[in-house]
């Protein structure tokens, strides 16, 4: 609530997948210009009809789109490269949402995928990027260090009620924070020989 200050925000986004990992700044994007009403706001609101009245529901839209005026965004890549301090991806069993086994052998992502059902795409902590959600002052901060590696638990943000199927939203995005961070590596690490 600090950053977000009053907002319909708990009501229509959740946790979705829960990934720990190392992954490197790819891309760093200030605050977008937003010409859309808060999520609050009658704009973006939606009415549920319920026994002879309309109910106010919020907007998950609203809410995404405040998210992405309020906060700087940096991409994160995965590190690519699993060795030394680095280990590989894991996937925390309280997530939700389709996820690629970062163990699985197989070539075949479909096969390995794990989670809930749902036509979204599998997230592939192996090769997907994420965005993370930052303060605007940061940006700086992000911005002179690209390449940099960030170890922690990757928190992925999700819609509480999903669109219907084949009527997925085209303004929909995927927004991830952190819980912990585990490791900061410079952009030349390489590990140091095992004996």
């Amino acid at each position: 609530m600090t950053f977000l200050g009053p907002s319909v925000f708990s009501l229509t986004h959740t946790t979705g997948i829960v990934e720990c990992s190392t992954r490197r700044v790819r891309e760093v994007h200030p605050p977008a210009q937003s010409s859309q009403t808060s999520s609050s706001g009658k704009k973006n609101s939606k009415r549920k009809r319920t026994e002879g009245s309309e109910a106010w529901a919020p907007s998950a839209n609203g809410v995404e789109a405040e998210l992405d005026a309020l906060f700087a965004k940096v991409v994160l890549a995965p590190w690519g490269v699993e060795c030394g301090d680095i280990s590989k991806p894991e996937i925390w069993s309280t997530s939700r949402g389709l996820v690629v086994d970062p163990n699985a052998t197989s070539n075949s992502n479909e096969q390995d995928a794990v989670g809930s059902e749902g036509k979204q795409k599998p997230h592939n902590p192996l090769t997907d990027d994420i965005t993370l959600l930052v303060e605007p002052r940061l940006v700086d901060s992000f911005g002179l260090v690209p390449g940099l590696g960030l170890g922690a638990m990757w928190v992925q943000l999700v819609r509480q009620d999903e669109p219907a199927a084949g009527s997925t939203s085209a303004n929909s995005k995927t927004f991830w924070y952190h819980e912990d961070v585990t490791g900061i590596f410079p952009s030349f690490y390489t590990p140091g020989k095992q004996e």
